[in-house]
């Protein structure tokens, strides 16, 4: 275990380009999705009520969200992880970078839209926090896949499982932290308040 960690530490210190660019892609994205004016937009505003009533509502189950979300994440890394197995696809995955800072700004404006700034807050302790672990995630693992030195097909193999379980542990921090603090923080404070 150690070892995969230094040699993770040494490969992030190595790579830090990857990292400037994920982040880059991922602001852009997120810039880009403030300016994204759809005629769709009734569609979104479903979806954050839909999210706000699954999350937060007392009569919604916790544990229920919680799957949701790790289906969530297992259907947006298939994607990934097939793309991995090719020196040029991997680097496709800043597509899913970009997509998950697009999607996070739009639902800044739909939750504010249509919570004010409840919505802001609902933002920043649901959308946020796990948004941002899931595309480090993302970003890490593209990391880790293009700075390996891959010689034969076996070898391809392992480093893609490796890398996937690595980044997928650290996504699903993401989604634990997330239910953590709705059960504890938010669905309190809604129920209050």
């Amino acid at each position: 275990m150690q070892k995969i960690i230094k040699e993770l530490i040494i490969k992030i210190k190595n790579n830090g380009v990857i990292l400037l660019i994920g982040g880059v892609i991922y602001l852009l994205g997120f810039i880009l999705g403030l300016f994204f004016n759809s005629q769709s937009s009734a569609f979104y505003e479903e979806y954050a009520v839909n999210f706000y009533s699954l999350a937060l509502l007392p009569s919604s189950s916790a544990v229920g969200f919680l799957f949701k979300r790790i289906l969530n994440l297992l259907l947006l890394f298939i994607p990934v992880i097939l793309f991995a197995f090719n020196g040029f696809t991997i680097y496709l995955n800043f597509i899913f970078v970009f997509y998950k800072g697009f999607v996070l700004s739009i639902s800044l404006k739909c939750l504010f839209i249509i919570f004010g700034f409840n919505g802001i807050l609902i933002f920043i302790f649901l959308s946020l926090i796990q948004n941002v672990i899931t595309t480090t995630a993302i970003i890490l693992f593209i990391l880790l896949i293009s700075s390996s030195d891959c010689t034969n097909k076996n070898q391809i193999i392992n480093y893609v499982v490796k890398f996937a379980i690595i980044s997928l542990l650290v996504a699903l921090l993401g989604i634990i932290i997330e239910t953590l603090l709705i059960i504890c923080v938010l669905r309190p404070f809604n129920f209050y308040f």
